[in-house]
């Protein structure tokens, strides 16, 4: 019936919905209420698992101002992803629905992103999820976590300077003791690649200490 309506095309088994019905779907999802937005990502939730549903489920708990739920079956939207395109589908989705939050808001999820995608190994999401924090404000409570998150992202993709000079950034901010630990860790390692080994065992010194801390 929907492939009749023109609602949905079917390719090699696979069903997708038709480009001008996804405009529609977008516009109408952008006018629900909170409570039909709750009530459709609970049926979404109820049957599937799979990262389509879960990253429209996300979506629809975004637009109920339910956060961290949304958050969590985003990231478990993430988890169930494929392959590489999938994913970043999926994240590009995430990004998008979340531009429109308040400032605080969206600079705590971009901030917990890329520490789900450095975990994943996703250095270059990470990095961006990083950036985006980054481009959103500066002076705020947040300011070292996000320079530690865009340190730790440029190293894990070998861009030392950027992740020196990030890093040094975190800690001039005020970073907390646990992050403390994580930047002189991080720049025990990138002097030690440097050969500076006078700094490499300073930092790792540091990090020991704030860890026995």
């Amino acid at each position: 019936a929907l492939t009749d309506a023109g609602v949905a095309l079917v390719d090699r088994g696979w069903v997708a919905l038709a480009p001008a019905w996804s405009t529609i779907a977008e516009s109408t999802a952008a006018a629900a209420n909170s409570k039909t937005c709750a009530r459709v990502a609970d049926a979404l939730l109820a049957p599937f698992d799979d990262s389509w549903s879960l990253a429209v489920a996300a979506d629809l708990l975004v637009r109920r101002n339910d956060l961290d739920r949304a958050e969590a079956t985003h990231a478990l939207a993430v988890s169930r992803a494929g392959d590489s395109l999938v994913r970043r589908e999926v994240v590009d989705r995430w990004a998008r629905i979340t531009a429109s939050l308040p400032t605080e808001a969206r600079l705590t999820q971009c901030i917990r992103a890329g520490t789900r995608a450095l975990g994943a190994g996703e250095a270059d999401e990470a990095f961006r999820w990083a950036q985006s924090a980054a481009s959103i404000g500066q002076n705020t409570k947040n300011d070292a976590a996000v320079a530690l998150l865009l340190g730790q992202s440029a190293v894990a993709m070998g861009d030392l300077l950027t992740g020196r000079v990030a890093l040094e950034k975190a800690r001039a901010d005020g970073a907390s003791l646990a992050m403390q630990k994580l930047i002189a860790a991080e720049l025990s390692e990138i002097a030690y690649a440097s050969e500076d080994f006078e700094t490499a065992t300073a930092e790792a010194t540091s990090a020991l200490a704030n860890m026995e801390g």
